[in-house]
């Protein structure tokens, strides 16, 4: 298992940013906070409503809340100041707030992202990026399983890592949460009971554990949380439930193909603190795996070239983020897949409020 470490910022004597510094840093922290919570148009069985916290829009995703305040980290640390070389590996929306951020705020950034991904997610890393050489794709078929050698090739040339998915105690050398993203992320979830103190429900998308921990931590113990994740991903699937995946669908989780939820969970060697913590806590109630009708095609694909039987039925019964029974909106993929997971569960429920998340639009994808 490959470990991903940063500093412990908290080892790091602070020091005090000009007036005009702080005030920067303040503004960009405002403009991120308070995003409205929509009302799903489409129909909801059994009198149940579905509500939308809307990260999304004007270039933005939920990660849009974080970097401000791991510059500022760092700034304060004396570890990085204005025009520094800092850089980030992302996989999904990640890589497009690092930079936009980076660059209003004076730094130089680089970024580290799978080849092979969504084509509008690298022109809008690539668009505040000061050229084409300060993104580096990494190898397509290794997908984030590459970043390890981008990391320290990047550290080798005195680069400073703003991982927003970790960090590192000093005293035990172990990779532990970062705790400054998983405040800036709780805003979320601090924001949603603001407006509706016990929440019936709130379905969340599991990637690197970020914002699922961030926010599962704010809420009410009463509130069911319901997480869920391609089906050709099925990691947390399977340290919920082990054996359950192959037992339903005949195959070990992740061997078919690299799914179509980027920024969302995958199979791989690197360990996420914040994931782990989200599934060990107890937080979650109900893993729900989803899929794409793309994603069924090439599926049923891979079942015929290996002579394996195809689980009709069982790939029937997963929420499909491109139903034409949903409603889009503007919703990007990862975002259609929760209303996708909360319809699922309106079926079964009455008279709930389920909440989702609209992590980013669909202009993220091509």
């Amino acid at each position: 298992m490959l470990l991903l470490v940063t500093m412990n910022l908290n080892t790091i004597i602070q020091k005090t940013l000009s007036e005009e510094r702080n005030k920067k840093y303040g503004d960009l922290a405002a403009g991120f906070r308070n995003t409205p919570l929509v009302k799903y148009l489409g129909p909801v069985p059994n009198g149940n409503t579905i509500l939308i916290k809307n990260e999304y829009g004007n270039e933005r995703t939920h990660y849009d809340r974080v970097f401000g305040p791991l510059f500022k980290n760092l700034e304060v640390k004396g570890i990085i100041i204005e025009g520094s070389e800092v850089f980030e590996t992302t996989s999904g929306s990640a890589g497009a707030s690092f930079v936009r951020i980076g660059k209003e705020l004076g730094f130089e950034c680089y970024v580290g992202m799978p080849a092979g991904g969504e084509r509008a997610r690298e022109t809008a890393i690539l668009e505040h990026l000061i050229s084409d050489k300060h993104l580096t794709l990494t190898d397509a078929e290794q997908y984030i399983d590459a970043f390890p050698k981008f990391i320290l090739d990047s550290i080798k040339k005195g680069r400073t890592w703003l991982s927003h998915s970790q960090d590192r105690d000093e005293l035990t050398k172990k990779t532990i949460s970062n705790e400054t993203t998983l405040y800036a992320l709780g805003e979320i979830g601090r924001e949603i009971i603001g407006k509706h103190p016990n929440p019936d429900y709130v379905v969340l998308a599991t990637g690197n554990g970020s914002s699922s921990l961030a926010i599962a931590r704010e809420l009410p113990n009463s509130c069911k949380i319901i997480s869920y994740e391609s089906v050709q991903a099925g990691v947390v699937e399977e340290k919920l439930y082990p054996g359950r995946y192959q037992k339903r669908f005949g195959i070990k989780p992740g061997v078919s193909a690299r799914h179509e939820l980027p920024g969302t969970i995958y199979n791989s060697g690197i360990f996420f603190p914040h994931l782990e913590e989200f599934i060990d806590e107890n937080f979650i109630c109900e893993n729900v795996l989803v899929t794409g009708q793309k994603m069924t095609n090439i599926a049923r694909e891979y079942y015929r070239i290996n002579n394996i039987i195809f689980p009709e039925e069982e790939f029937a019964k997963l929420p499909c983020w491109d139903s034409e029974s949903i409603v889009r909106e503007d919703l990007g993929k990862s975002s259609l897949a929760g209303i996708s997971v909360a319809l699922q569960i309106a079926e079964k429920v009455k008279g709930k409020t389920i909440f989702t998340l609209g992590y980013d639009g669909n202009s993220k994808y091509d």
